[in-house]
């Protein structure tokens, strides 16, 4: 997921397109957790918060 042309930044570590989403969309469906950080040390995140913003 990184950065190129027709994806939005959602953090400065990740960057998705619609194909993204909806890929981990699916994945949440199936019980799949996500936890985002840029390293282990960082808060965790939710991706999905991230991609309402």
């Amino acid at each position: 997921m990184s950065h190129s042309e027709g994806k939005r930044m959602v953090t400065n570590a990740i960057a998705v397109d619609s194909a993204d989403v909806q890929c981990l969309e699916e994945l949440r469906a199936q019980g799949v957790k996500f936890d985002v950080r840029k390293v282990p040390s960082d808060p965790s995140k939710d991706i999905f918060a991230l991609l309402k913003d």
